[in-house]
């Protein structure tokens, strides 16, 4: 909470709230592509490795790739999918900012993350909703039809597309 409003005491401010390891996790959050973000009902969420993240500003711009490393005290990713040639010859993975991706899959397999989603938004979220989602982002000609199919793959898993909780009777 930032109190003051001269930008000196901001910048202080967040550079303070960075040196806490919590801080720290504040500042490694990313937007949530446009139908994850509707599916899920978040708008943002902390990037971890595993991930898939699309690249939408700077050099590497239209890029995507898995997420290597997750670099906390610099606010940068490294991408699988998005190398350069180091002066030397060697390939390195360029270190990117946070604020240039966005989350296109995310990586389910911690169970902690499975309970922020659910605490955040109250509802259960399932890997098999994550990967319907990517496959619905990479062909857009289908997106109608697999529209009505996540509908109903929603009320399956116990999810309403309103968002609301399915009981066990379907009412």
């Amino acid at each position: 909470m930032l109190l003051s409003k001269k930008p000196t005491k901001q910048r202080l401010a967040i550079a303070e709230r960075a040196s806490h390891p919590f801080g720290r996790r504040k500042q490694v959050m990313a937007h949530l592509s446009s139908s994850l973000s509707s599916r899920l009902g978040l708008r943002s969420l902390g990037v971890r490795e595993g991930d898939t993240v699309k690249v939408v500003k700077g050099e590497h711009a239209g890029q995507s790739g898995r997420v290597r490393a997750v670099l906390p005290s610099l606010g940068r990713l490294e991408v699988v999918g998005i190398t350069e040639k180091s002066t030397k010859g060697e390939t390195v993975y360029p270190r990117i900012s946070v604020s240039y991706v966005e989350i296109t899959r995310l990586n389910l397999s911690d169970k902690w993350r499975k309970q922020i989603i659910k605490r955040k938004t109250g509802k259960e979220v399932s890997s098999e909703v994550v990967r319907e989602v990517a496959t619905t982002e990479q062909s857009p000609e289908n997106a109608q039809p697999s529209e009505t199919a996540s509908a109903q793959s929603q009320e399956t898993e116990g999810i309403k597309p309103s968002g609301e909780e399915v009981s066990k009777d379907g009412k």
